[in-house]
């Protein structure tokens, strides 16, 4: 009954639906306006808490990763410093450290001999040799030396290269100087010109 008594009283005014469908408009907007502003609000709340998770990770992953790196470094600090110090080690010495070829012909032969001795108290194991580039290649022997025995790495260096060299090779062993480097060096000379018969011109040939 309240209604139709509101509806009948409004029976007069009838600019009345219009100003009530302006307000409804007018709210409408408002509140639109509101929830998008809530949902840009929201949206960017999240991309910074994103941006700032994000730099937090990375910057855990970089603190993570410097950390191990510096736990490898001391690591093999220790281990070279144990090898150093241990007194039943096993040594290589070298009766050369450098080997020079001289000056030799080209494609000559290219193999030379690097001689050691463990003068150490524990067999001598070469773990690798490996030459500064392709064009030496060493050798190293795959058995055990054992203490106060003799070996040696082979190494070739490839004499079809003319012209003068200096090479290293750099080997890596259970020895308390577990890294060691020799040199090659030497002179390929080129090829002796070859010589022929000349050539005569014939009689008649135009001067």
């Amino acid at each position: 009954m309240a209604f139709f008594l509101i509806d009948a009283k409004l029976e007069g005014f009838p600019d009345y639906d219009k100003s009530i469908n302006s307000s409804l408009t007018i709210i409408g907007f408002t509140l639109t306006v509101i929830a998008l502003t809530v949902v840009y609000v929201c949206i960017v709340n999240r991309l910074s808490r994103f941006k700032q998770l994000k730099l937090k990770n990375m910057k855990n992953l970089l603190l993570t990763t410097m950390l191990f790196a510096g736990l490898l470094a001391t690591c093999g600090l220790k281990a070279q410093q144990t090898a150093s110090t241990d007194p039943n080690a096993p040594v290589i010495k070298f009766e050369k450290d450098t080997i020079d070829y001289g000056t030799i012909a080209h494609n000559a032969d290219g193999y030379r001999y690097f001689r050691f001795v463990n003068t150490g108290k524990e067999p001598l194991i070469i773990n690798e040799a490996h030459g500064s580039c392709g064009c030496t290649i060493p050798t190293p022997p795959k058995e055990p030396i054992q203490p106060g025995q003799s070996s040696e790495i082979k190494v070739h260096y490839a004499t079809d290269r003319i012209g003068r060299f200096v090479k290293t090779v750099t080997v890596t062993s259970n020895a308390s100087n577990p890294t060691k480097v020799v040199v090659i060096m030497g002179n390929v000379l080129p090829d002796p010109p070859t010589t022929g018969t000349p050539v005569t011109p014939p009689a008649n040939a135009v001067k």
